[in-house]
């Protein structure tokens, strides 16, 4: 009997079957608490200060020249890991009505008088450079600050589509630097202070702001210019002082070096005479010791 091959081929029926489950997670979850509580919103504050430093801790400045440094602090009463302040806009205003915007959304309307605002970590402090300055006739000026409470940004932050971002911090104010000079009247009108909108809040300040030279019979006037008078005489009495001062350890300096000098010459010629002496004796015993022999 020979050897045979076979090819074989199968045909195996397909059949698609569909497997399912149902899972009810929900209903397997136990609540165990319910925790509810309400976020405080932070109160912002506004204060002035002479100087340079943005420092809240300082003295108000309640009492200044015309032209003298100032700094607008904003800043939180209590620090927050949720919100922080956007500085909208500043008015400064007098009792007879006169009034002068000198910020809009954060942004100088005049850089002589006042910087454009700069902000400090997470938003919890704001600050501007500024210049005294007053308006004519009168000294007593109400500075009046809207200021907006905003939500920090976060890398976890999630913003849907369609939802305005204008409720969260920012880090800079968005300044127009070739924006065209609009009119005084129209940017108060468009001022964010008149208390309608319920997430601002309107911070007040009074200054006094005095013209040295323009009221000088003023008790006031008269005052400073004494005061300001005292301190350049102090200061005058202090570099005397100073003068006086390096004048003297000048001359210390030049008698103690002189006399390290004269010391050391003296010392030498001390020396140089006891050895002289010494080869004189010296010289004269081997002498009277060869005549005795």
């Amino acid at each position: 009997m020979s050897d045979r091959a076979f090819a074989v081929h199968c045909i195996f029926q397909q059949q698609t079957i569909t497997v399912a489950t149902k899972f009810n997670f929900i209903s397997d979850i136990t609540t165990r608490a319910t925790f509810n509580g309400i976020s405080a919103m932070p109160e912002p504050s506004l204060t002035i200060v002479n100087g340079r430093v943005p420092d809240e801790q300082l003295t108000p400045a309640s009492l200044v020249k015309v032209g003298d440094a100032i700094m607008f602090v904003w800043n939180m009463t209590h620090p927050s890991e949720i919100y922080g302040i956007q500085v909208e806009d500043c008015i400064a205003k007098t009792l007879d009505g006169r009034k002068m915007k000198i910020l809009e959304n954060g942004c100088t309307t005049d850089d002589i008088i006042i910087s454009s605002v700069t902000y400090g970590e997470r938003n919890q402090k704001a600050f501007a450079d500024a210049m005294a300055f007053k308006f004519p006739d009168v000294e007593d000026i109400w500075i009046m600050c809207s200021v907006r409470t905003c939500i920090q940004k976060r890398e976890h932050l999630l913003i849907e589509n369609g939802i305005s971002e204008e409720h969260l911090c920012k880090s800079e104010p968005q300044c127009d630097k070739l924006r065209k000079k609009r009119n005084t009247n129209d940017l108060i009108e468009n001022a964010k202070i008149d208390g309608t909108d319920n997430s601002i809040t309107v911070l007040h300040n009074k200054l006094q702001v005095i013209d040295v030279y323009a009221n000088e019979n003023s008790t006031i006037a008269l005052s400073l210019r004494s005061q300001i008078q005292n301190e350049m005489e102090e200061n005058e009495e202090t570099e005397l002082k100073l003068c006086m001062l390096k004048s003297v350890y000048a001359m210390s300096a030049a008698f103690l070096i002189m006399l390290y000098f004269s010391t050391a010459v003296s010392g030498g010629i001390l020396v140089y005479s006891l050895r002289r002496h010494s080869k004189q004796t010296s010289h004269i015993n081997n002498n009277n010791n060869q005549l005795y022999l």
